[in-house]
C-alpha cells in the first residue's frame, strides 16, 4: 500500500498589528516622497533648471557636489526609514535605524520651523514647511517603534 501525502500550504507571516501597520504605512509614504525628490534633485544634478529658480528663491546654481552629497542623504533616509519600519533588513544593528529616523524627525523639523519663521517667501511657508513638518511627523511615527531588527 503506497501512501500519498501532501506538502504543508506555505505559511504566511503574521498580519502587521495596527501599530506595526501604521508604521509601515509611515515608513512608505516617507520613502515615496524621498524618493520622488531624489528624481528632482537628479534632474538638477545633472543639469536641468527648470524649477530650480523657483524652489531656491533666486536664479543661482548649487554646486554639484552639494547636488550629490544631499542624493546621497536622501538614498541613507530611505534606507533608514524602511530599515526601522522592518521593509528592508541590512546586516546593520536596530539602534542605527532608531536613531537615525528620530535624526531625520529633528532635522525635518528644524527645515519646517525655518521655512515658517525664517523665511518670507510664500512657497516656503505654504509649501516646503508643511511639507516638512508632515514628513517629521510621519518619522516620528516611525521611530516610535517599528522594527529594524
Amino acid at each position: 500500500m503506497t501512501t500519498t501525502t501532501t506538502p504543508a500550504p506555505p505559511v504566511e507571516p503574521p498580519a502587521a498589528t495596527g501599530d506595526d501597520a501604521r508604521r509601515r504605512q509611515a515608513a512608505g509614504a516617507v520613502a515615496a516622497f524621498l524618493a520622488g525628490f531624489l528624481v528632482l534633485n537628479t534632474y538638477w544634478g545633472f543639469g536641468g533648471r527648470r524649477g530650480l529658480a523657483w524652489v531656491l528663491g533666486c536664479d543661482c546654481t548649487v554646486p554639484l557636489a552639494v547636488v550629490w552629497a544631499q542624493e546621497a542623504a536622501v538614498v541613507a533616509g530611505i534606507g533608514v526609514v524602511l530599515g526601522r519600519a522592518g521593509r528592508w533588513r541590512p546586516p546593520l544593528p536596530a539602534w542605527v535605524f532608531g536613531a537615525g529616523t528620530w535624526a531625520m524627525a529633528a532635522s525635518l523639523a528644524a527645515v519646517g520651523l525655518q521655512n515658517v519663521v525664517g523665511d518670507d517667501r510664500l512657497q516656503a511657508q505654504l509649501l516646503f514647511a508643511p511639507m516638512a513638518l508632515t514628513l517629521s511627523a510621519l518619522c516620528v511615527v516611525v521611530a516610535r517603534g517599528g522594527r529594524g531588527r
